[in-house]
């Protein structure tokens, strides 16, 4: 099975397990523990430390995955914020893996 880590915005956490969602139907698996409601980030105090620990589980599971899958919606193309940054730099630089963008140029 391909296995994938699917990056996006915090706050599109739910369009992101839309995405998740179909690829699981096409037979892609998704590495991106950050989208279930329990890794939610949501109900996690932004403390240091947890900064650490989910950026720590975010590289976990990029590196887990065989291609990043960046969601990239229109109302944040030209933002800063949004991890989705960071997992396709991650991407690049710890395994040189495919980025596949899902929405619009940036």
């Amino acid at each position: 099975m391909i296995l994938v880590y699917v990056a996006a915005p915090f706050p599109c956490q739910d369009d992101a397990r839309k995405l998740r969602d179909a690829l699981a139907e096409r037979g892609i698996g998704c590495t991106s523990r950050w989208l279930p409601e329990e890794a939610s980030l949501g109900n996690v105090p932004a403390s240091d430390e947890n900064k650490v620990r989910f950026a720590r589980m975010d590289r976990y599971d990029v590196r887990r995955a065989q291609a990043v899958v960046l969601w990239n919606p229109e109302d944040y193309a030209k933002s800063g914020t949004g991890g989705r940054h960071a997992e396709s730099g991650m991407a690049f630089m710890l395994a040189e893996m495919p980025v596949f963008v899902v929405g619009v140029q940036s």
